[in-house]
């Protein structure tokens, strides 16, 4: 309400409050004790509301308006069998009013009891030539309820149909579509719409989160373009046209998109994570690491912007920060595999054997089945011949991850460089024999395992031969 509205109510209240005190009867109207009624049951000032509605009885017996207000702050008090008999009594007084069914709704739909909701509002629908529009979209929201999407979107269209100029129908027909996995049909519906109603900005911006969506980044740039034309001053237009263009490596022209979004609200700390992200796909890492540096600013809880400008630090040689940086990512967020498995590289990296093993086994508490864990936390042991610790740690990777066979391949290396060659040779025949392409990363770890004699001649036992071999055999 505007200051004056306001000012007037609260002259109000107190005229009210100030008759309760002095036990004085004041003359108070529906309208007005409906405004008092509204105040306390928002301020979940449930008594006084109890206290205003049986004053306005008194006032006024009989009303329906008041005994509406009654069920509301039965409602309000989740007692919903009281507030029922309440509309029963009203209905019985009034048949047909639409309010009694929308409340009725109202209170099947907070108690789960969807599909009588959507029978009320029905009624509702029957008797009601008025905002026929947000009945058939609440309709749709207890269709969504019950998971029935494709009935939300039938009333949502109904209730298109009833108002064309109700964007948040459009907004929630194109979340049906996404949820759904309707993307396409999502297009075509939106696309007709705006073929009726070309300036529509909700149309036109749904249509661009869908294109961006199927991935069709060039035709998403298109529609916020079009958004941008009709109402320059829509914020997340701009935002979703820089995903765009990052989305398609127009790093630049994503960047200038998010500050345009400086120019119409305070900058926010999540738009320059996003510009540091472009920097740093750009490898621009002193630019990218600046704009991390102002999202934690902003707001130093933002673990993505410790992480980033963690790796930014590692790429300028400032290895030191980079670990408390990355750090500080990980206590954040403390369940994020990523971040504690470029904690425990950069660990690695440092020389700080203990604290990589410690962040490496806690990636593999969080995320058993990445097999990159497996490779790196046991070369810990194998880069200096530990392979009594490397092989158990590479086993329960396998065991764990059965079908990579990098890790199978990797194990073979393991057990050939630690003198157990029959064993690393039940290995390697097994790999070799039922994924042979693989077979190259079995030297990603020591390439002079090229240089074996023996297993030259193993692999070369099983290599298929070659199309030109094949061809001649024909």
């Amino acid at each position: 309400m505007d200051q004056g509205t306001e000012r007037d109510f609260f002259e109000l209240l107190e005229r009210y409050q100030d008759a309760l005190k002095k036990g004085m009867t004041a003359f108070f109207d529906v309208d007005e004790f409906e405004e008092i009624i509204d105040y306390y049951i928002m301020q979940d000032m449930l008594d006084k509301a109890d206290k205003a509605i049986v004053v306005g009885l008194n006032q006024h017996p009989g009303d329906i308006t008041l005994f509406l207000k009654k069920a509301q702050l039965f409602t309000a008090r989740n007692e919903f069998k009281k507030a029922l008999r309440v509309l029963d009594d009203i209905e019985r007084l009034e048949p047909g009013d639409p309010d009694v069914y929308k409340h009725r709704a109202m209170i099947y739909s907070q108690s789960g009891e969807h599909k009588q909701a959507i029978v009320s509002l029905e009624q509702a629908l029957d008797v009601s030539q008025d905002e026929r529009d947000e009945l058939f979209a609440q309709i749709a929201f207890e269709y969504e309820s019950l998971g029935d999407y494709d009935q939300a979107i039938r009333h949502l269209k109904k209730a298109l149909k009833a108002n064309p100029d109700n964007e948040g129908v459009i907004y929630e027909i194109a979340f049906c579509f996404d949820v759904s996995g309707r993307m396409e049909d999502a297009v075509a519906f939106l696309q007709e719409y705006l073929d009726h109603y070309p300036y529509s900005v909700a149309a036109w911006f749904n249509i661009g989160v869908t294109y961006n969506a199927l991935e069709l980044y060039e035709k998403a740039v298109e529609a916020f373009d079009f958004v941008i034309a009709i109402d320059d001053t829509f914020v997340m237009a701009y935002y979703n046209k820089a995903h765009a263009y990052a989305n398609i490596g127009l790093f630049r022209k994503a960047i200038e998109e998010y500050r345009e979004t400086f120019k119409l609200e305070a900058p926010e700390a999540m738009t320059y994570y996003y510009i540091g992200e472009c920097y740093e796909r750009m490898e621009k890492h002193q630019e990218a690491r600046e704009n991390y540096l102002k999202s934690i600013e902003l707001d130093d809880q933002m673990a993505d912007s410790w992480m980033g400008a963690g790796v930014c630090y590692d790429v300028l040689g400032e290895l030191d920060q980079a670990i408390s940086f990355m750090k500080r990512a990980t206590e954040l967020d403390e369940l994020n595999a990523e971040f504690w498995f470029m904690l425990g590289d950069l660990y690695l990296k440092k020389g700080i054997e203990d604290q990589a093993v410690n962040a490496y086994v806690r990636v593999t508490e969080l995320d058993l089945n990445n097999p990159e864990i497996w490779l790196d936390y046991s070369e810990i042991y194998a880069v200096s011949q530990r392979f009594d610790t490397a092989i158990p740690i590479l086993e329960k990777g396998i065991k764990l991850n059965p079908e990579q066979n990098e890790l199978k391949y990797r194990l073979g290396a393991y057990l050939l460089l630690s003198g157990r060659r029959s064993e690393a040779f039940e290995v390697l025949e097994n790999m070799l024999e039922i994924d042979f392409r693989r077979h190259d990363t079995l030297f990603d770890f020591d390439p002079d395992l090229q240089k074996n004699t023996d297993l030259q001649h193993l692999i070369d036992t099983y290599r298929p031969p070659n199309r030109s071999m094949q061809q001649g055999l024909s």
